[in-house]
């Protein structure tokens, strides 16, 4: 899967040694041409290709360039992806255009590889073919959900699953499910991820994808973790660690280990959680995890301690927890619970200060995974919410007072809990003006609807619509104004009035249009269709519900689809 692909990237370069002055011109040198999408290519780079490698198809350079990629020759694996790219530029392939941009993704550090990412979204986003663009947005959705910007992942994954659906590639769509539970992870969601998860192991595991197999197995097994649910998981773990094993990947053993972990501490089998934890540590040393697994690993150690009653080591973790988070700005719904420990022990301790502290954190934490999503308020015990966290906060302030503390520190963290307090009304208020926010950051100005659409623009969206009605996309069942206008990368203002402009008539008239015109055609053109239900005749143009589907065609024809079906083909 394609963000598997991507961490092994990120592991490749991200984790190198010092970068040299060579190396970092080099970078530049490719950014410069990924940020050219159809431009021409740098001439020297051309002059290198056309002289050595000019005159070879497609395959001889892709089958080369992935020799040279598996054997780590990055330089010349860029060498032929670049020859590649001239062809196709040249040829005007867009497919192969965009297929070249993957290559290059896959040889440069990622840094520059997101240039390509963004190059392949614009030469196919209105070209939509089995692979691409979908490939490109989950790049771009696990890099957004590596710095824990949810929001804009879930975005990103949206686009993937309309192009995948579109484009019917069943591979990227059980892909794009399986991410999809990993940022529902992060955020809290665990229950829902069961029955997905199940689905995909079933799908993989019938395709005989035995890499894809064992990480959702993990993540399965992780979900019963979450779920307090330790035996299912180290079934789960029991079983697939042995197949971890013969596919000699570190990454995937090094996810199991620490999933036994958690699975030995929930059952209150504290020794050998302890043992497999340091045993991760040791490995840790060689080759960094990254921050999902520090925070977990460091979580549990640090609850180990605590119910072995070594407070002050446990603190130590969660310290380094905070830290993590800090730093990295990642912000996994685990972090709530470190930060409610920090508070507790500091609650015994009666240091209000540091009460103070954490209670801020935990507020902070709330906001930020809260704004992006309402999963939150699941898993977590009610004692912890928001609301009480306040009122708690009100009454340490009281002590305060009581303890002859000044009347300025006092009005000082009133004053911020004001400050807080309005942050949680915005952060809430974000979400219901997401769509607007959305339109702003890509450059559309929304002034009424009086303001007038430029030609341009007019142009754009026409043409795209063209290319929508070709790739029969209006059948998705998904398909809606806000989900086009996603798409088009417009605003569902814009496109609904170019709609209502030229082509006369509503959003909703026009795709009962290209619809009911589809199904005709297709009952016209092929005699087995005449002989579906009239909930499959349904289900092909996109409509869920056959009972909808019957009053919009009588509605259309005049007559109902049975009639319509006796009518015109006596057969």
């Amino acid at each position: 899967m394609y963000f598997v692909k991507y961490n092994t990237l990120k592991r490749r370069f991200f984790l190198k040694n010092n970068v040299s002055l060579i190396n970092i011109l080099i970078v530049i040198l490719f950014l410069i041409i990924g940020n050219q999408s159809f431009s021409q290519t740098n001439a020297e780079e051309e002059k290198i290709d056309i002289n050595r490698l000019q005159g070879k198809d497609y395959p001889t350079l892709e089958k080369a360039f992935w020799q040279l990629q598996s054997q780590k020759n990055l330089e010349s694996a860029k060498e032929y992806a670049s020859a590649y790219l001239h062809k196709a530029k040249s040829e005007k392939d867009i497919e192969e255009i965009a297929n070249a941009y993957y290559m290059l993704i896959y040889s440069s550090h990622w840094d520059v590889s997101k240039v390509y990412v963004d190059s392949i979204i614009a030469v196919t986003k209105d070209n939509i073919n089995y692979n691409q663009p979908a490939k490109a947005y989950i790049l771009k959705a696990n890099d957004y959900g590596a710095n824990g910007q949810y929001k804009e992942a879930f975005i990103a994954l949206d686009k993937a699953y309309f192009c995948a659906k579109t484009s019917g590639n069943i591979e990227q769509l059980y892909g794009i499910k399986y991410f999809i539970t990993r940022l529902k992870t992060d955020v809290g969601d665990y229950q829902s991820n069961l029955s997905t998860l199940k689905d995909i192991i079933s799908y993989h595991k019938e395709k005989g994808n035995t890499r894809q197999y064992i990480i959702t197995s993990w993540a399965y097994a992780n979900n019963f973790n979450l779920l307090k649910e330790p035996d299912s998981a180290l079934v789960i773990n029991k079983e697939i660690i042995p197949l971890s094993l013969k596919t000699r990947d570190s990454v995937i053993y090094n996810k199991l280990l620490l999933s036994t972990a958690i699975s030995y501490y929930e059952k209150e089998n504290f020794k050998p959680s302890l043992d497999s934890i340091l045993k991760l540590r040791e490995l840790n040393k060689k080759k960094d995890f990254g921050s999902s697994i520090n925070v977990l690993m460091n979580l549990y150690q640090g609850k180990i301690y605590l119910k072995q009653h070594e407070d002050e080591l446990a603190i130590k973790n969660f310290k380094k927890v905070d830290s993590i988070s800090t730093i990295k700005n990642y912000f996994h719904s685990l972090i709530r619970e470190n930060y409610t420990l920090m508070y507790n022990y500091y609650k015994e301790k009666k240091d209000i200060k540091n009460q103070l502290k954490y209670i801020n954190k935990l507020l902070v934490t709330d906001s930020i995974l809260d704004s992006d999503y309402a999963y939150l308020a699941k898993n977590i015990n009610s004692k912890y919410t928001t609301p009480n966290l306040v009122l708690e906060k009100q009454n340490i302030i009281k002590s305060l007072k009581k303890t002859g503390n000044t009347r300025k520190i006092v009005i000082s963290v009133l004053g911020l809990i004001c400050v807080l307090l309005v942050i949680a009304l915005f952060r809430n208020n974000r979400k219901k003006k997401y769509y607007k926010k959305f339109s702003k950051e890509l450059g559309v100005r929304k002034k009424g609807n009086n303001h007038t659409i430029n030609n341009e623009t007019t142009k754009k969206i026409l043409t795209s619509l063209a290319n929508l009605e070709h790739s029969k996309a209006f059948l998705n069942k998904d398909f809606s104004l806000p989900v086009l206008a996603k798409l088009l990368n417009t605003n569902t203002s814009y496109l609904s009035r170019i709609i209502n402009d030229h082509k006369n008539q509503t959003f909703k008239q026009y795709l009962i249009d290209l619809r009911i015109n589809e199904l005709i055609k297709n009952l016209d053109e092929n005699p087995v269709m005449r002989k579906y239900s009239i909930e499959a005749l349904a289900d092909s143009i996109g409509y869920k519900n056959p009972s909808s589907f019957t009053r919009i065609f009588k509605n259309y024809t005049g007559v109902s689809p049975s009639e319509y079906l006796k009518k015109n083909y006596s057969e």
